[in-house]
C-alpha cells in the first residue's frame, strides 16, 4: 500500500477542512467516476450538539447535514454512508444534488461498517454503476452479516421529485395503521418510508418507490429501508428543529399532520 497523501493534524467534521481536502484529491487524481465513503457515528437528521446535526464523531464535534452538502466540491456518482441511522429522506433530500446514488442504512450498522476491502472491490469493477452498487448492498445485507438480512438501501437521486410529489399528495387522516420504526435509543422517531405510504395508497405507489429506491433488503413486507420522520403528540421536542430540514421545507411535512412549522403548537388533524 502507497500513502499518496498526508495532512497535518485537523478536525475531519470542520466543512472548509473537508472542502480543502476533497477538492485537493479530485484536483490530484481525476477520475471517470467519483464516489464518497463517510464512515464514521451517524444519527440521521437529529441534532447531536447545539447545533449540528447528523454525522461524525471527531474529538465530540459532528457535522450538520447541510454542512456536509456544501463541503463537497463537484456531484458524485455515490456517496455511501457507512454510519448509524443515516438511511432517511431527510439526509436524502439535503444532499440529493451533490451525489446520483446513495447507499444508506436506517437502523444500528455492526462495527465493521458496510465497507470493507470485498466491498471496494466491487465498487471499483467493471459493470455499469447501478449494478456494483446493488451488490454491495447485497454483500452487505447477507454475506458480510451471515445472512442476517440487515437494512439497507439504494437511493437514486434523480427520483427524488417524484416521491416528494407522492409524499406530498398523501392524506393524512391518521396514524393508527401498525407503521414500522427502527429504534433509536427510547424514540420512535426513523418510521420505515414503504411502511407508511403503503399504509396510505397501498400499492398505487410501487412503481414511485421502485425508482427511486432501486435496491433494499426485503425481509418485512412493505418496508423499503429508509426512514422518515412521522411528526406526533410524542416527539413535539423535535418539531421546532425538523421545521428547517429540506424536506420540511419542500413538503410541508409538519403542517400536513397538522403543526405549525414555526413551533411545535398542536393544530386540529381532519378527519
Amino acid at each position: 500500500m502507497q500513502k499518496v497523501a498526508s495532512y497535518d493534524k485537523l478536525n475531519s467534521v470542520q466543512p472548509q477542512k473537508m472542502y480543502d481536502i476533497l477538492s485537493d484529491i479530485l484536483r490530484k487524481y481525476p477520475a471517470i467516476e467519483n464516489g464518497i465513503i463517510f464512515w464514521s457515528h451517524g444519527t440521521g437528521w437529529l441534532p447531536t450538539g447545539n447545533k449540528t446535526r447528523s454525522f461524525g464523531d471527531d474529538n465530540g464535534e459532528s457535522i450538520d447535514i447541510d454542512d456536509i452538502s456544501k463541503s463537497i466540491p463537484k456531484k458524485m456518482n455515490y456517496i455511501i454512508f457507512d454510519a448509524c441511522y443515516m438511511g432517511c429522506i431527510e439526509v436524502v433530500t439535503e444532499l440529493h444534488e451533490m451525489s446520483d446514488y446513495f447507499i444508506l442504512s436506517p437502523d444500528i450498522v455492526p462495527s465493521d461498517g458496510i465497507i470493507d476491502a470485498l466491498s471496494i472491490d466491487i465498487l471499483v469493477g467493471e459493470e455499469p454503476l447501478e449494478n456494483r452498487l446493488k451488490k454491495v448492498c447485497k454483500y452487505y445485507a447477507n454475506e458480510k452479516n451471515n445472512n442476517k438480512n440487515l437494512p439497507i438501501a439504494l437511493v437514486k437521486s434523480s427520483e427524488l421529485d417524484n416521491m416528494m410529489q407522492l409524499c406530498s399528495n398523501l392524506t393524512i387522516d391518521n396514524l393508527n395503521e401498525e407503521i414500522y420504526f427502527y429504534p433509536y435509543r427510547t424514540n420512535i422517531i426513523f418510521y420505515d418510508l414503504g411502511s407508511f405510504i403503503y399504509s396510505k395508497k397501498k400499492n398505487q405507489a410501487s412503481d414511485i418507490i421502485d425508482n427511486f429506491i432501486v435496491y433494499h433488503t426485503d425481509s418485512i413486507p412493505n418496508n423499503v429501508c429508509l426512514s422518515i420522520f412521522l411528526p406526533n403528540e410524542n416527539n413535539l421536542s423535535y418539531h421546532e428543529y425538523y421545521s428547517a430540514t429540506k424536506w420540511n421545507l419542500k413538503t410541508n411535512w409538519l403542517r400536513k399532520f397538522g403543526f405549525s412549522s414555526n413551533n411545535s403548537t398542536s393544530l386540529s388533524l381532519k378527519n
